[in-house]
């Protein structure tokens, strides 16, 4: 039955796993709870590494979407519905046309420089580097600065 998820997930497109669980659950009539074990069992639906979002969701996607124009505007959407530290750092990109000076991305990002259970820009930073979401970059008479990697379509 792991065919059910891989299924429903092509359909769907690259998302967070509770939008596929919640699709599951109405699409086959399944208790979110079997949902939610079909899909932690099923080995074929990749999870990306590095970008936590709330209640140990993960991004879930088809190996072979991975890279895809698509794949990176469904996770630059996620990341922007669903979380305030990595969704504030992303929108603050998006608003400068892509690229902001790594000096001002503290500032621009809006995390607090050091508070517990918060999130820090530098640690911020190196989890969208990871994800390969931005890169850092020389820009000449600005110096280094934080772009994004990624050509992104927010649009439906």
């Amino acid at each position: 039955m792991s065919d059910l998820v891989e299924e429903v997930l092509r359909s769907i497109g690259p998302c967070v796993s509770g939008q596929l669980v919640e699709a599951l659950a109405k699409k086959h009539g399944l208790n979110p709870a079997t949902a939610r074990q079909r899909l932690a069992r099923n080995r074929n639906i990749k999870r990306l590494a590095y970008l936590p979002f709330p209640r140990n969701a993960r991004f879930v996607y088809l190996q072979e979407d991975y890279g895809s124009p698509m794949f990176w505007s469904a996770l630059a959407r996620a990341l922007l519905d669903h979380t305030v530290a990595h969704g504030g750092a992303l929108s603050a990109l998006i608003a400068r046309g892509g690229v902001i000076p790594l000096a001002h991305f503290s500032s621009a990002c809006g995390a607090p420089v050091s508070q517990k259970k918060h999130l820090s820009p530098v640690a911020i930073l190196k989890q969208l580097l990871d994800a390969k979401l931005v890169q850092q970059t020389e820009v000449p008479g600005i110096g280094a600065c934080v772009q994004l990697s990624q050509q992104i379509n927010l649009e439906p």
